[in-house]
């Protein structure tokens, strides 16, 4: 239960004061993984309650997954105002749990520090971290959940693979893709380099250690700009023309692609990729100036 409470934090770059929401989850979770029980299987959830799980809240969004969803009412003193029309009657937070009394899910918005419960009509963004989206209202990944990661007196070092890297290796039998996450990095003294051992949790429970020799042909890599490096590149590698990327013009986020036009970063808003003329673009600016 700890190492999954570990994950759900480390994914999302989520701080550690939302530790109760993803050991919640996780409860949760383990309560409906079946088990023998005197020579039957059972879950936890049936022998307490009598009664078998419900499958619908094993398909619920993400945790702490960034979402939208529909507020078209407001409670003031125990009762319900419906929102007028100059109110915005769409939301944004984070999901935090699922709900106790219905099949809907608690999200918390972090601008008005309020939480929404039975949220049943939401949209999940997949491509935004909570970390990214709040940074303004204090939602920062402040570590603190690995106690041996702390260095007393030694200089700050960089970790090529720290915690929460995305692995990929072929499965030894089946051949099969199995994915997982670094969830402990070795510490200086635990042996030479080559010797040094990571802890790899896969994402279908299972755990194994890797040297540090083995960890670049597992490591999941961006993927590869079809550009040249020439030295002149001012952009990220993993930025190149035709990838999808959103973009803030004027207050407002759009989905679009890069581009690249006389030698220069374009955002450029059309229906699909492979489409010759854009509705509108706009020119990235030279990072390297700013």
């Amino acid at each position: 239960m700890v190492h999954m409470s570990r994950a759900y934090l480390t994914e999302k770059q989520m701080p550690r004061r939302f530790w109760f929401y993803s050991i919640r989850h996780a409860a949760q979770i383990m309560n409906h993984i079946p088990g023998k029980y005197r020579g039957k299987l059972a879950t936890p959830h049936m022998l307490v309650h009598r009664v078998k799980g419900n499958c619908r809240c094993w398909a619920q969004a993400p945790l702490f997954s960034v979402c939208f969803f529909t507020k078209d009412e407001d409670t003031i003193n125990r009762v319900s105002v419906k929102r007028s029309k100059n109110q915005a009657h769409t939301l944004d937070g984070i999901i935090v749990g699922r709900s106790e009394t219905s099949n809907a899910v608690i999200v918390y918005n972090p601008r008005n520090k309020q939480f929404y419960d039975e949220v049943k009509s939401y949209s999940v963004d997949p491509y935004r971290l909570p970390a990214c989206m709040y940074s303004a209202s204090g939602i920062k990944y402040d570590g603190g959940l690995f106690v041996h990661l702390k260095r007393d007196g030694a200089p700050p070092q960089e970790e090529e693979y720290p915690p929460g890297t995305r692995v990929e290796r072929a499965h030894p039998r089946t051949r099969i893709p199995q994915r997982g996450t670094v969830m402990d990095i070795p510490m200086p003294a635990d042996g030479e380099d080559g010797t040094q051992k990571y802890l790899v949790q896969f994402d279908d429970g299972t755990s194994t250690e890797f040297p540090l020799v083995d960890m670049p042909s597992i490591a999941q890599q961006p993927p590869a700009s079809p550009i040249e490096d020439d030295g002149k590149r001012d952009l990220p590698e993993w930025l190149f023309p035709n990838c999808k990327v959103t973009y803030e013009y004027q207050g407002e986020y759009h989905k679009g692609y890069m581009s690249m036009k006389d030698g220069v970063y374009r955002f450029s808003y059309k229906r699909h990729p492979n489409v010759k003329e854009e509705e509108w673009g706009v020119d990235i600016p030279d990072l390297r100036s700013h």
